[in-house]
């Protein structure tokens, strides 16, 4: 009897290691998503202020895609704070996080650098960055 209570508490830890591993995997998979998502709103954003530069975007347009793309970037955001309170990856939390801020600034900042080819160049290479920042600490998950 003694040693079925301790094969019992033995299968009881193996148990709960198991479980901590499969929530810290999960962690990982879901801050991966997070990153493709936010890669995928930098795309957007570079090619938003292209279309911007190029002069093809009136100023309606550029006003009301820049709020809305703004509006999916807050959303990523909410979605990676709530992924913060138990981080399997602080920096690279950190780092999404602060990219996302970067990028949702210069989304909002398109539509006022309508007609300003060297404020959309900078815009640009700034979300040019934002998107190799991303790459860059996704490759380390």
């Amino acid at each position: 009897m003694r040693s079925f209570g301790k094969l019992g508490v033995v299968l009881l830890v193996l148990m709960a290691l198991a479980s901590c591993g499969q929530s810290k995997l999960t962690d990982i998979e879901s801050l991966r998503s997070q990153f493709r998502s936010a890669m995928s709103l930098a795309s957007e954003a570079d090619l938003f202020v292209n279309f911007v530069r190029n002069g093809q975007a009136t100023v309606n347009y550029a006003a009301g895609h820049a709020k809305q793309l703004s509006e999916l970037i807050q959303q990523s955001e909410s979605e990676l704070k709530q992924m913060a309170e138990a981080p399997a990856a602080p920096a690279a939390v950190r780092t999404c996080n602060d990219s996302l801020e970067s990028l949702r600034r210069e989304v909002l900042e398109i539509p006022n650098s309508l007609g300003k080819p060297p404020a959309l160049q900078d815009r640009e290479r700034t979300i040019l960055e934002i998107q190799r920042q991303l790459k860059q600490a996704s490759a380390s998950l």
